[in-house]
């Protein structure tokens, strides 16, 4: 069986002025071309 996907687990750090959050995310890309957010979680490390 092939994937019609390919499946990213990324550690974003997103910075609004003085504060840094990050976040746990996993982004799943299509034979498309087209990128989907599946899972998101903050990360507290």
């Amino acid at each position: 069986v092939i994937d019609d996907f390919a499946k990213f687990n990324l550690l974003l750090k997103v910075k609004r002025g003085e504060k840094e959050e990050k976040f746990k995310v996993e982004v799943h890309k299509n034979n498309e071309g087209s990128f989907h957010l599946n899972q998101m979680e903050a990360d507290h490390s």
